[in-house]
């Protein structure tokens, strides 16, 4: 029997919004640059980067606001956690027993400017992964929330401090 965990931002945090503002920024002044600049090659490929760059932003900012969290646990031990935005789907598949330690962090100030990033959000380490795996970043989860996620990959946060 599969148990299963939902998330969808509560709101988004303050911070959040300057990064919508500055990705809004780039990309279009990215956009009028290129529509209405001489077009040589540095015009362009400068063009191109900040476009992309304001993208980003602003894809960090939607999932923000109407992204979705998924958490399930197969009857095997094997947990899937599936970010959602829209039809937009990345996954990432582990065992249960992989994850060594856990631990609540909060955002940085500087994280604003990627919406996703931003406010409170649960740490994993995983065995043979470089990176944690954070999950609830750009929800500003409670703490229950924070708490349940926790548990539900049989971990303990309450022993770790809170950054």
């Amino acid at each position: 029997m599969a148990s299963e965990l939902s998330f969808r931002p509560q709101s988004m945090p303050a911070t959040a919004y300057l990064g919508l503002a500055f990705g809004t920024v780039l990309f279009l002044f990215a956009l009028s640059s290129l529509i209405f600049a001489d077009h040589g090659a540095f015009e362009i490929i400068g063009g191109i980067v900040v476009l992309l760059l304001g993208a980003i932003v602003l894809q960090s900012g939607a999932y923000a606001l109407w992204g979705q969290l998924h958490l399930r646990i197969d009857s095997d031990d094997w947990c899937t956690v599936t970010w959602r935005l829209g039809r937009f789907n990345r996954s990432k598949r582990f065992p249960r027993t992989a994850v060594r330690s856990v631990r609540i962090i909060t955002a940085d100030p500087s994280d604003g400017f990627m919406p996703s990033r931003t406010g409170t959000k649960v740490e994993f380490c995983i065995d043979r992964e470089t990176r944690p795996l954070v999950l609830g970043g750009g929800f500003d989860l409670d703490s229950d929330s924070l708490q349940a996620i926790s548990t539900f990959f049989g971990t303990d946060v309450a022993a770790t401090a809170l950054d």
